[in-house]
C-alpha cells in the first residue's frame, strides 16, 4: 500500500527537485510562438544578404517552438494592435510554474488512473485464463490502490489548507508562525515548504 500511495511522488519528483510538470501551452504561448514565426518570415526576404542566415537559424528555432507548443486557435497577425496584451500574457503564463502541491496534484491524476488500468488488465488476464487467485490478487491491489488515492487526495487538501491558512493570516502573524516553523524545520523540509506555497 505505501508504494502505491508514493508512486504520485516518486513520478512527480523524478526530475531530482525541479519540477518535471510543466503546464500546457496556453493559447497566448501558442499565438507567440506562431507570430514568431510570421514576424521572421515577413523579415526574411527584407534583411541584408549578410544578414540572411541569422534570419533563417531564427526562423528554424521559432518553428521548433511553434512545433512543440502547437498552432494557436486563432493564428495572430504581425504589428496587430492586440500583439502586445497577446505578448505580455504568454510572458506570464511562461512565468506560472506549478507549486509542488498543484505537481502533486497532477502527478496523482496521472499516476492513480494508470495503476487502475494496469490493475484492471491483470484482472481481465488472470480471469480469460482462469486463474482465481491472480483476480484475487489484483483485486485487493486495486481496492488497496483506491484506498491509497482516497488518502492521497485527502492528504494533499489537508496540505493545502493549511498552506491557505497561514498565506492568509495577517503579515506580522505570518512571519512569527514561519519563524517559528523554520526554527524545527531541516533545510530540506523549508525547501519543500517554500515549493508548497499556492
Amino acid at each position: 500500500m505505501k508504494a502505491i500511495y508514493s508512486i504520485p511522488l516518486i513520478i512527480m519528483l523524478s526530475g531530482c527537485m525541479d519540477m518535471p510538470l510543466r503546464w500546457q501551452p496556453t493559447e497566448a504561448q501558442k499565438r507567440a510562438a506562431d507570430l514568431t514565426v510570421t514576424d521572421l518570415n515577413y523579415l526574411h526576404p527584407r534583411v541584408a544578404e549578410g544578414s540572411k542566415l541569422v534570419i533563417q537559424e531564427a526562423t528554424n528555432a521559432a518553428r521548433a517552438t511553434q512545433t512543440y507548443v502547437g498552432l494557436p486557435k486563432e493564428r495572430p497577425t504581425s504589428l496587430a494592435a492586440e500583439n502586445a496584451a497577446i505578448l505580455d500574457q504568454a510572458n506570464a503564463d511562461a512565468a506560472n510554474q506549478p507549486t509542488l502541491i498543484q505537481g502533486a496534484e497532477a502527478a496523482g491524476k496521472l499516476a492513480f488512473p494508470l495503476i487502475e488500468l494496469l490493475l484492471t488488465g491483470g484482472i481481465s488476464i488472470g480471469g480469460t485464463l482462469g486463474a482465481k487467485k491472480v483476480v484475487s490478487v489484483f483485486q485487493n491491489a486495486k481496492q488497496t490502490a483506491a484506498d491509497a488515492q482516497l488518502k492521497y487526495d485527502d492528504t494533499l487538501t489537508a496540505i493545502k489548507e493549511v498552506v491557505a491558512g497561514i498565506q492568509n493570516l495577517p503579515a506580522d502573524v505570518k512571519a512569527q508562525v514561519k519563524a517559528e516553523q523554520a526554527k524545527s524545520q531541516s533545510n530540506g523540509t523549508k525547501e519543500l515548504v517554500a515549493l508548497a506555497k499556492i
